[in-house]
């Protein structure tokens, strides 16, 4: 298939040849200062090895399928990290006409504006648009907003109509997953701030990777293109033969490798076979490997000894190469931590002051077993980044990735990142009298606020006002949820209600209306701090502020009946919601931004719950009218296993941590029955039955120096209480004259815990679970009471709240003697 992007000489740029017979087009206009915003991506041909790219004819072949029989769209390449993404998304770039972006090319190449200025920048040299967006050869103002760059889209593809009507405008975009957040307000749906699918013009398509897992909720409608590459795929390995069997015997082979292979009397053939064991399919660990050898870090012969996968490749690296040296705690770990940190490339000088060490002891270090894994500058002085996202996030783990057999190498990595960004910290805040400090430094205003948050320190940052209005509001903003106190809390939501009066009065000295605000919502600290730095005579030292500061999620394209709070391993914290529309959206409370949009339920989603499984991920639950329990990873967004037994709709789900056992899950359904089930392996457990009519409702009650009980209660008027670890029916308790809608479980002063259970019949009841004993009816309701909510107050008794059909809510201080 033709791609188009240019007509003629219009955008011509220059030439590339790399390594053989590939030739590069670096499409650039005529301009100057707009070109500076087109990220060089001539150093990322030696990285891929483009000149051998081999393969990936079936994956090119779907992407050309797609936009063949499409009006526009976007085609999406996933997979996990090192299987090649990267390397497709060059190979497409460097053999067709595209305007490109990658998100590991250049500091900045991650910063959604930056990414969409290149984009822009291309567009507009080759179309010869400059005249109409930029006539003085500057960005305007304007181009700073994710619209902006659907504007140069449009007018590429008139200009594309008129010069080469029929043919696909295409970007190609590498590592979406990579991408940093974009301010709030100017988020589209995907990342980078790219033009959502359904606003793309008539005949431009965009070519994306991602790894698997990261959130791409807007094209979870099944309208655009997904495409997996898969490690395990056999078109994979053969790919991954090919070309290593170009390498060593091609008509341009790799002399050095031939070489080495020759004097250790290794043939190709087995040298292949055993590598392509080894790396199971991750291109990544392929290159690693091949750098190795060349560089004589590695012998040919040693290749059968390699650990599989590319995670356990990395601590073996660091755990029986770097580590034994004794240079590793003083020189070598400090320095890949701050490569690790910073989000952009580093001198071996600039690594070495940060580091307190010698220079050129780091430059050996760089240069020596670290260069494989490094992207280095050419000229001179080098600069040197993380060559790959997977090696940086083994310094954050998550839960599913611990080994607990690392010898707790991981959380040394751990500290010494966070230690590595205190350094930064330290390094980029301006010396000086602080209310004197020079802001100026583009990649300071940027990433601070990153280094900071991750060092524990964006809590006193937030109450320097200087430091609010130099840095970026978006790289403040989404690192709120790091904050861990009330002054900086409050500090941070002063701060974002300001940047609208900010921006709405700007003959305003911005530090006066962080002082009202500040004052406004009680961050007192950055108050006075802003009051010092006001040019206004007269300050305010009191404010009552009575408007209401919240976000409103709107994604669910009908009612939401259930919702659910996640306290993930890596700190985050995020909000589900199901309901009417058959999915499950998780967003991120501190942006308001969605995540995964977990799809699969065929009806309603009534209910949601989370579970914490030992030693095991965080997972959630969902259940709905389709019969089904599902569960899923939400850290990633995968699904899990699906739970199927019912045959009615689950109205409800309960988590059972059992005193030293497996955690369960109960489920309540229309067909009578709870069940239960182990969600670490999927398996169902007993199937509790008593009840003739639905279920509704489920509680877990913890007794004092008992057993941990399973309520039921539903239309049948009754409350059920079962043994979970045996599956053995309890107390039935009767009182209630119509359906029982909710429960709740009140722990008293005295140790016991009371069950409430709230009806149709307009009462609440309260009983004891240990003996089944009715307590008083709590009376006031004048119709249904559908919900329940227990109010632990500090040091008063806990109370029980009732709501219902009446539109009232009661609030019942139980007194069950």
């Amino acid at each position: 298939m033709t791609w188009s992007l240019g007509p003629g000489a219009i955008g011509a740029g220059r030439d590339l040849t790399i390594g053989g017979p590939v030739t590069i087009r670096v499409v650039q206009g005529s301009f100057d200062r707009l070109a500076d915003a087109i990220f060089d991506v001539e150093e990322l041909a030696d990285q891929l090895d483009v000149a051998r790219f081999q393969g990936r004819t079936d994956f090119i072949g779907k992407i050309d399928q797609y936009i063949a029989t499409h009006d526009r769209g976007y085609t999406l390449i996933r997979g996990e990290a090192g299987v090649g993404k990267s390397a497709l998304a060059a190979h497409l770039v460097w053999t067709r006409p595209c305007a490109y972006h990658f998100t590991r090319v250049g500091a900045g190449a991650r910063i959604p504006v930056e990414a969409r200025k290149n984009l822009a920048a291309q567009l507009i040299g080759a179309w010869d648009l400059a005249g109409q967006f930029a006539p003085d050869d500057t960005f305007p103002i304007g181009a700073a907003r994710p619209d902006w760059l659907g504007k140069v889209l449009r007018a590429a593809a008139r200009q594309r109509d008129t010069f080469s009507p029929g043919a696909p405008l295409v970007l190609v975009v590498d590592g979406l997953d990579e991408a940093e957040p974009d301010p709030p307000g100017m988020d589209t749906g995907v990342p980078l701030g790219l033009p959502a699918p359904d606003s793309l013009p008539p005949g431009v398509f965009v070519v994306a990777t991602s790894r698997l897992g990261p959130p791409l909720d807007r094209f979870q409608d099944g309208s655009q293109g997904w495409f997996t590459l898969n490690v395990d795929d056999a078109s994979n390995r053969q790919d991954m033969h090919d070309y290593l069997t170009r390498l060593l015997t091609g008509p341009h082979p790799d002399s050095q490798l031939v070489r080495l292979l020759d004097e250790q009397q290794i043939t190709s053939a087995a040298f292949t076979a055993t590598l392509l064991d080894r790396c199971a399919g991750v291109w990544l660990y392929l290159q690693y490997v091949l750098a190795d050898i060349r560089a004589g870090r590695r012998s040919p012969t040693d290749v059968a000894s390699l650990p599989v996968g590319l995670r356990t490749y990395y601590m073996q690296q660091i755990r029986e190469r770097w580590a034994v040296d004794h240079h590793w705690k003083r020189l070598r770990r400090p320095t890949l931590a701050l490569i690790a940190a910073l989000q952009r490339p580093a001198t071996a000088t600039e690594l070495a002051e940060l580091a307190c060490v010698d220079r050129d002891d780091v430059a050996a270090w760089l240069e020596g077993d670290l260069r494989a894994f490094l992207d280095v500058t050419r000229p001179w002085p080098r600069t040197y980044t993380m060559r790959h996202q997977s090696l940086r996030d083994l310094f954050t783990p998550t839960r599913t990735q611990v080994d607990h057999d690392d010898g707790g190498l991981g959380d040394e990595l751990h500290y010494a990142i966070l230690t590595a960004h205190s350094t930064l910290t330290d390094h980029f805040i301006p010396a000086g009298d602080p209310a004197r400090r020079a802001w100026t430094d583009d990649y300071t205003r940027t990433h601070l606020p990153h280094h900071a948050a991750y060092a524990g320190r964006l809590d006193d940052l937030v109450q320097d006002p200087e430091f609010l209005l130099a840095c970026q509001p978006d790289g403040i903003l989404r690192h709120r949820h790091r904050l861990t106190t009330p002054a900086g809390t409050a500090a941070v939501d002063a701060y974002e209600q300001a940047l609208d009066d900010i921006n709405r009065y700007p003959e305003d000295a911005p530090t006066w209306w962080l002082h009202i605000w500040a004052r406004k919502t009680r961050a007192t600290t950055l108050a006075d701090n802003a009051a010092h730095h006001t040019p206004r005579p007269w300050t305010i030292h009191t404010a009552m502020w009575t408007g209401t500061t919240h976000r409103t999620l709107a994604l669910h394209t009908s009612t939401v009946l259930a919702l659910a709070v996640l306290s993930l391993p890596d700190g985050r914290t995020l909000l589900a919601s199901a309901g009417n529309d058959h999915t499950v959206q998780l967003w991120d409370p501190a942006t308001g931004q969605p995540v995964p949009c977990l799809t699969g339920h065929t009806g309603t989603v009534t209910a949601l719950a989370v579970l914490s499984l030992p030693d095991g991920p965080t997972l959630l639950a969902s259940a709905g009218n389709d019969h089904t329990v599902r569960l899923w990873n939400p850290a990633t967004g995968q699904p899990g296993p699906t739970l199927t037994g019912h045959t009615a709709p689950v109205n409800a789900l309960a988590v059972l941590p059992l005193p030293d056992g497996p955690t369960l899950l109960a489920s309540a359904s229309d067909d009578h029955t709870v069940r239960l089930w182990d969600p670490a392996t999927g398996q169902a457990g007993p199937t509790l039955t008593g009840h003739t009519d639905w279920v509704r409702a489920l509680a877990i009650l913890p007794l004092p120096d008992g057993p941990t009980l399973l309520a039921s209660a539903g239309n049948d008027h009754t409350v059920r209480l079962w043994d979970p670890a045996t599956g053995q029916a309890g107390l039935t308790l009767t009182g209630h004259t119509g359906w029982v809608t909710a429960l709740a479980v009140l722990p008293l002063p005295d140790g016991r815990t009371l069950l409430a259970s709230a009806s149709a019949d307009h009462t609440v009841r309260l009983w004891d679970p240990a003996t089944g004993q009715p307590g008083p009816t709590l009376t006031g309701h004048t119709d249904w009471v559908r919900a329940l909510a227990v109010l632990p107050l500090p040091d008063r008794p806990t109370l029980l709240a009732s709501a219902g059909n009446d539109r009232t809510i009661l609030v019942w201080a139980p007194d069950f003697e």
